[in-house]
C-alpha cells in the first residue's frame, strides 16, 4: 500500500509539470557551432589598436591595446592632464567576445617589466562592453556599466604611445 501511495504521488507530480507547447523553453544538447561571422569577429579584434579621447577633466587619454590569439591582452596608457603632466602605465589580462559582448578580465599591472597581479575576487577587475561597430580597421564599443564609449583604430605592431600619432 505504501508503494502504491508513492507511485500515485509521482504520477500526480508528473501531471503538474508544464511542457511548453511551442518549444520556447527547449535547449540544445550541446553548444551550437559558431556562425562564420562570429569567428571572423574575434579574428578582427586581434592585433594592436590605438585609442585617443578627451577626458572629462580637460585632458587626454591615449592607449594601445594588443589582443592575442590565446585570449590575453596588454594595454599601455598615456594620460595627459590639463596642466600638461603625463602619466604612463600598463595592464594585462584576458579578453573574449560572446555574441555582441566584448569582455575583459584585468589580471594585473605591469611596471618596468614586472607583473603585479590583481585580486581575481574583486568584481572591479571585470568589464563588459556592447560592441557597437567592428571592421578590420575600426572598433567602437561601450562599457555596459559606465556607458563610456570607446573608438580604436588598428595600428601596426610597432606603433608606440608618445612616439607616433595617427
Amino acid at each position: 500500500m505504501k508503494n502504491l501511495s508513492i507511485i500515485l504521488v509521482f504520477i500526480l507530480l508528473a501531471g503538474c509539470s508544464v511542457v511548453p507547447k511551442n518549444g520556447s523553453n527547449l535547449v540544445t544538447e550541446a553548444k551550437p557551432i559558431l556562425p562564420k561571422t562570429k569567428v571572423e569577429q574575434r579574428t578582427m579584434m586581434l592585433g594592436k589598436w590605438y585609442g585617443d579621447l578627451p577626458t572629462k577633466e580637460g585632458g587626454r587619454k591615449q592607449w594601445t591595446i594588443e589582443r592575442s590569439t590565446d585570449g590575453t591582452y596588454k594595454i599601455d596608457f598615456l594620460i595627459t592632464k590639463i596642466d600638461g603632466t603625463t602619466q604612463k602605465f600598463s595592464e594585462a589580462g584576458h579578453w573574449g567576445v560572446a555574441g555582441d559582448i566584448y569582455f575583459s578580465m584585468y589580471r594585473g599591472a605591469i611596471d618596468n617589466g614586472q607583473f603585479y597581479p590583481s585580486d581575481p575576487s574583486d568584481p572591479y577587475n571585470y568589464d563588459a562592453y556592447n560592441i557597437i561597430g567592428l571592421t578590420s580597421d575600426s572598433f567602437e564599443y561601450q562599457n555596459i556599466d559606465s556607458k563610456n564609449k570607446y573608438i580604436v583604430k588598428k595600428v601596426q605592431s610597432n606603433f608606440s604611445l608618445g612616439e607616433s600619432e595617427l
